[in-house]
């Protein structure tokens, strides 16, 4: 992970909408403590099911801190509180976090309560107050990560982050044909390079993100060129490396059985027992499983293209060899955070020519 001099952050946010998974799972809590600070944390992750075959993992992470921060709308203000009086009441000023809203207004049963907590205390009023099955809509943020595996290999991953979450009292019938899946995402990104890979007829886009304080990490993007083939095209034709453009996509995280091509049992074929063949597919050898995890890029907002924003020097730190980008030394660690161990589908067209 590389850390630039004064680079501006690159940000995104997510909008989720499915139902909870896992989140009765005794694991989908975590506690203990930070290796470099030593501070407790709490963590929570569950599964949100934006489709019949999308599940995207969502995670909440927290941690004791010296002091939050408390906002006035009022004044427009803000002031450091301690820790340990979080939880007191300051008048107009509002300690900072989490929005939580998962209850019913005492006062408008119409409404869901409004809770803004620390993500150390949103971890457990969360984990008390959803169930698996409940429909939820979930705004946040993708956490890019990097850091070198006990292996010794760089490893990328990308964390969904809640910052809102919001119980809703509607149905989700995955089956209606009325349906329509929110599992998207808007970020900001500087291009790397891009590549078609015609076996699976995507583009890959490989990219760089700018975290808050400054480290720079590398992830990648894919386009669907048979849905959005003008897209594909464009991009291959305009983007270079340092480019600065914001994109918006789905994310997928699903799991698609697929027929096998060798040809069926000639028996099987004949004789019809009837029943259900549903289960059957998870133990069969004609069918195969097939597992898609990616953030599929579907438009771009040409107002935030600017060819050529970052030369290769400003996105490298002192550690980085100039010739072959490779870290020298440990390639970094995990975080110290890690515990212990608008954008809708079918905007094919890219906004300018």
């Amino acid at each position: 992970m590389a850390k630039g001099n004064n680079l501006e952050q690159t940000k995104g946010k997510i909008k989720l909408v499915g139902r909870v998974k896992g989140i009765g799972n005794p694991n989908s809590v975590r506690e203990g403590f930070t290796k470099s600070s030593e501070k407790q944390f709490k963590s929570l992750q569950f599964f949100l099911e934006t489709s019949a075959i999308n599940n995207v993992r969502v995670e909440l992470f927290g941690m004791e801190k010296d002091q939050v921060t408390a906002y006035s709308m009022k004044d427009r203000k803000s002031k450091k509180i301690d820790w340990a009086k979080r939880k007191n009441d300051f008048g107009d000023y509002k300690v900072m976090g989490t929005g939580c809203y998962l209850e019913s207004d005492p006062t408008d049963s119409s409404k869901k309560l409004r809770k803004i907590l620390p993500e150390f205390d949103a971890v457990d009023y969360i984990k008390a107050n959803l169930k698996d099955g409940d429909i939820v809509r979930i705004n946040g943020e993708i956490d890019f990560q990097e850091f070198e595996n006990k292996q010794g290999k760089l490893v990328s991953s990308s964390k969904f982050s809640i910052k809102s979450i919001t119980k809703l009292d509607d149905e989700l019938d995955f089956n209606s044909s009325e349906f329509k899946e929110e599992s998207k995402f808007e970020h900001e990104i500087i291009i790397g390079d891009v590549m078609m890979d015609d076996e699976t007829k995507r583009l890959h886009v490989s990219a760089k993100v700018i975290k808050y304080g400054g480290d720079i990490v590398d992830t990648s993007f894919t386009v669907d060129t048979e849905k959005y083939p003008k897209l594909a095209g464009n991009m291959t034709k305009r983007f270079g490396f340092g480019d600065f453009i914001k994109v918006y996509g789905l994310i997928i995280n699903s799991v698609i059985l697929k027929e096998a091509e060798d040809e069926l049992n000639d028996s099987a074929e004949e004789e019809d027992w009837g029943g259900d063949d549903e289960i059957k597919k998870d133990f069969d050898n004609n069918f195969l499983k097939e597992y898609t995890q990616e953030l599929q890029i579907t438009s771009v907002d040409s107002s935030t293209y600017e060819p050529k924003k970052y030369k290769e020097e400003d996105l490298m730190s002192e550690d980085e060899d100039a010739f072959n980008g490779d870290v020298k030394g440990n390639g970094g660690n995990p975080p110290a955070d890690d515990f212990n161990d608008e954008d809708e589908e079918g905007m094919d067209d890219l906004p300018f020519e």
